[in-house]
Order: structure tokens, then sequence, then C-alpha cells
């Protein structure tokens, strides 16, 4: 078998082409890593340039918190330091009406000063943006902003849900808000400085247009060029050839891919230790479109995204080695390089789920890059039952990897007698 399987090597895997196709697509995923804001939530600049990296490096590490619990007595000491900035900041009464005039707001100079300690009068209340906390304080806006997201997790569900395209059902409002007050609410999160595992997290997003790139070069011409030059029918019709042939390219795909994401997730976690530093794993994973009702932190997202994201490629190979299986060499690569660009752009629920969305969400190069998963609420009706997305995904990837492989194998048996 081993010997079989070096043979599959050398025929498929160890030549000049495929390792053109992975030194590119490794430069591509560091390209991406140095220059592009792959990052969740965060307030970033502009990729492109290694300037703009630093000063995003800069910009997040003087203006967010270490780790810190966001607890009642986090919010009463921030309520605390907020007033001590007001009565430092205060602006006179007539820069305030000026204000308020200027802006044409329903409010009153005395409403105002009623509530000169309400976090939303902050701008009112120091005399515009060049006093506000984010310019004069930004730790304090960094506080602010938790206490801000923090304060009625469970009520904003309902209210988010009705300027929707695409509403939640009242079953599914009620599990997201269960999940929401059960991870986010009986258990306060963490905030704080996370860029460095932002970006570790979200840069398998880029593997379906690297590494997909790389396995559909080494697996396109798997079955199809034996099928083209008919060498596999002398190998079938062997007494002793037949099965040992098939797992030899079956074990030769799993280990050829397992090897080649191990090598993508190592850079990609080396790559992220050296440029930005792996500080945050403890924080509580957020995203600027809506909270994570999981209430994970980026180590917990990180590695319950892994698996997925590795059975994912797995289904993504045997998918390439059932095409070559169906059909030649030239059209297996040609659908399998369609098949990438179409699939595999990232899913953003502006306002929940399509169903286009929720069957797109299922396919392989989706799971292999993982950027779904646990990201947000997101639940299949099956039956009357809301069903979460991870569940859904773990159970498409093992009806893809059955299928695959079992079809793969019976395609084969057909070629046999066909060539008898």
């Amino acid at each position: 078998m081993l010997t079989m399987i070096q043979a599959e090597l050398k025929k498929y895997v160890f030549n000049r082409k495929v390792a053109v196709v992975l030194l590119l697509a490794l430069t591509v995923f560091i390209n991406k890593l140095y220059m592009y804001d792959a990052t969740t939530y965060q307030q970033y600049f502009d990729g492109g340039s290694i300037a703009m990296r630093e000063k995003t490096i800069a910009y997040c590490k003087n203006r967010q918190i270490s780790a810190t619990l966001i607890d009642d007595d986090f919010r009463e000491r921030t309520a605390k330091e907020y007033r001590a900035f007001i009565d430092k900041y205060r602006a006179s009464d007539e820069k305030i009406a000026a204000l308020i005039t200027e802006w044409e707001s329903d409010d009153t100079l005395e409403s105002v000063l009623a509530n000169r300690y309400n976090y939303d009068n902050v701008i009112l209340m120091v005399g515009g943006e060049e006093n506000a906390p984010e310019t004069k304080a930004p730790f304090l806006a960094d506080k602010i902003g938790y206490v801000k997201m923090t304060r009625s997790l469970v009520e904003d569900v309902r209210e988010d849900n009705k300027y929707t395209d695409h509403p939640l059902s009242e079953a599914q409002l009620q599990q997201k808000e269960q999940m929401i007050q059960k991870n986010l609410v009986d258990q306060p999160i963490t905030g704080g400085y996370s860029l460095g595992v932002d970006y570790l997290i979200s840069m398998n997003q880029f593997l379906p247009f690297t590494l997909g790139f790389v396995l559909l070069a080494c697996f396109y011409r798997m079955f199809a060029q034996e099928k083209k030059r008919r060498t596999d029918a002398m190998i079938l019709t062997c007494k002793y050839g037949k099965k040992r042939y098939i797992y030899s390219k079956l074990l030769t795909v799993f280990f050829v891919t397992t090897v080649l994401w191990l090598i993508f997730q190592i850079v990609n976690l080396m790559g992220c230790q050296l440029v930005y530093g792996l500080e945050g794993w403890d924080v509580t994973f957020n995203s600027s479109f809506s909270i994570s009702p999981y209430g994970l932190t980026y180590l917990e997202m990180y590695l319950f995204r892994l698996p997925f994201s590795y059975l994912g490629t797995l289904a993504f190979a045997y998918l390439i080695c059932l095409l070559s299986q169906c059909t030649r060499s030239i059209p297996t690569m040609l659908t399998g390089l369609v098949f990438i660009v179409i699939t595999s752009w990232i899913v953003y629920p502006y306002d929940n789920y399509t169903l286009l969305n929720k069957i797109q969400l299922l396919l392989p190069t989706q799971i292999m890059s993982g950027w779904n998963i646990f990201r947000e609420y997101n639940a299949y009706d099956i039956f009357g039952v809301n069903v979460l997305y991870p569940s859904i995904a773990g159970i498409a990837i093992a009806v893809y990897l059955v299928v695959f492989m079992i079809g793969i194998y019976l395609l084969m048996q057909n070629r046999q007698i066909k060539n008898g």
C-alpha cells in the first residue's frame, strides 16, 4: 500500500506544476495576512501597505483596553470615570444650546443638562467632536462602547428584527434570546484588545482561493488521466489490485490534503504571532455586524472552527476527485475553478440570512473557510425544529465525505466492468 501511495504522489503531487501553484498560493495567503484587513469588528485602516498595517496596530493598541470582564463593577467604574470626564470638559450652556440649534435636535438645554451623564449626550456636553472621549480619552471611549453594547442585548434582538428584510420567526427569536441571556448576560463577556487573534481566526476565509487552487492542481488528474490512458483497467483487473488501488488513491488524497491544510494553519499561526502578536485569547468574540450569541472567547472560536475547516477542506478535495472520476482532466479543472470562484465569497448576514445564503453556507468551500461558524445566530427550520448552523454544517460535511468517497469507489468499479 505504501508503495502505491508513493507512486500516486510522484504522478500527481510531486511535480513542478503543483509546486508553482503552492508557492503562489502561500504568497497570496501571506500577502493577505500582511496587507489585508481580514478581520471581524475592529476599526482598521485600508490595507495595501506596510505603513497602514503599522498604523492599524498602533491605533488599536492606543485605543483598546486590555482584556477586562464587562460586569457591574466595570460599569460602575466606567460611569465614575465618565462623570469626571464630563466635569472636566463640560462646555458652556451657550455652546451646548448652539449645538442643539445647529443639529436641529429635539432635545432642549434643560433636558440635556438634566441628563448630563447620559452616554448618549456626550458630544453635546463637551461642545463637539474635538473634546469627545474618542479624542481626549480613547480608552474611556472603548469602555463606554462595551457598556452601551451590553446594556440591552436581549431587548435589542426583537428591535433589530423589526428592520430586517428577512426577519426571524418567533421560535428563532426566542432561541436567540435564550442563547444571549445564557451566554452573554448570565455570564459577563470579556472585552479588550484582540487584533492578532482576530486576524488568526479570520484568515481561513482565504483558504478556498489559495489552498483550494492547490488541491485542484493536485487532484484534477487523479482519476481522469488514467481513465484517458486506460492504464487503470489493467490494475483493476489484477487479482489483488482492485481494492488496494482504490484505497491507495483515497489515502493519498487524505494524506496530501492533511499536510497542505496543516502548512497553511502553521503559516497563519506563525504569521499572526510575528506580525501582530497573539494577545486577547480570553476576549469574547464579537463582530461589527452582530454579536455572536455563543459567547465564545477567541481561543474557543479558533479551536472549534478548526475541525470544520479541516473536514470542509477534505470534502472539497474528494469533490475534485469525484469530478475527475466523472470526466476528463480539463473539464474537471475548469469546473473546479468555476466552483471555487462562485461559491467561496464570504456570506454576510446584513439583515439575517436568505434561503440562498443558507444553501451556500452548506457548501464545502464555505465550511472550509469557517467564516460563519459560530459567528452569529443562524438556524435552519427542519420540520418545525430550529437547528443551529454549526450542527447542520457538521451533518453536511459527514454526508459529503461519505457520498464522495463511496461515489469514487463505485465509479471506479463500474469502470472496471466497462473496460473489462
